[in-house]
């Protein structure tokens, strides 16, 4: 095998370890820097108010 080749190789493994593990750790993400959580809490906080009903005394 040539050196190139190798080194081709060798980049599409690095590429493709990376890529796992980025895909695996978004499942481990906490709420605090989770984009996701942000945008459910900023519609929560928008649109949530108006669906709730207000107590009858």
């Amino acid at each position: 095998m040539s050196k190139y080749k190798l080194l081709k190789i060798g980049g599409r493994l690095t590429a493709v370890t990376f890529a796992a593990s980025l895909l695996g750790s978004c499942s481990q993400l906490p709420g605090a820097i989770n984009p996701v959580e942000w945008y459910n809490k900023s519609v929560d906080f928008f649109i949530g108010d108006e669906t709730k009903e207000e107590p009858k005394d």
